[in-house]
């Protein structure tokens, strides 16, 4: 497929070709509002694209399902869970996953980060930074290759209730 021919083909049909190496690499580039489009482009998918667009924290499935029936109202579950599992594998979105808890979703490429999850509401906040050499905390002999921190407690919103 030429570069000539997908600026010429909407979305849809580049994704039509997207089994085809080169028409894979293609639709990978299309884009809505600069967020890759990868497999199908519709109202309902696009509009899961913007409540991740918006969000500046992590989000359940209930949770996306949520903002994006306030866009979109005809959008299913289904559709939110298939368009989760599609946009990790194009790399748009990354899984978070809480000690205990359901899996959440935030947009790639952020750096690295820890998260605050607020044991009143639920909620899951970005937490900015990180507090700097934990491998000192692991035995001795030990190699720590990576690590997750999870703050929890009350947000601001709960603590004010």
């Amino acid at each position: 497929m030429s570069t000539r021919r997908v600026k010429k083909t909407s979305t849809k049909s580049v994704a039509k070709d997207r089994g085809a190496h080169a028409g894979h690499a293609h639709a990978e580039q299309e884009s809505v509002s600069g967020i890759p489009a990868g497999g199908r482009s519709t109202v309902q998918r696009d509009a899961i694209r913007r409540v991740f667009g918006e969000s500046a924290r992590p989000l359940s499935p209930p949770q996306v399902l949520e903002l994006a029936r306030a866009i979109v109202p005809s959008v299913g579950a289904a559709t939110i869970y298939r368009s989760l599992s599609q946009f990790v594998e194009e790399g748009f979105l990354v899984p978070v996953e809480l000690p205990g808890g359901a899996t959440l979703y935030e947009r790639a490429g952020k750096v690295h980060h820890h998260h605050f999850h607020c044991t009143r509401c639920d909620r899951v906040y970005d937490v900015d930074g990180c507090g700097g050499k934990l491998e000192k905390l692991a035995p001795s002999g030990f190699l720590v290759e990576g690590h997750d921190l999870t703050l929890t407690g009350a947000c601001a919103t709960c603590r004010a209730a």
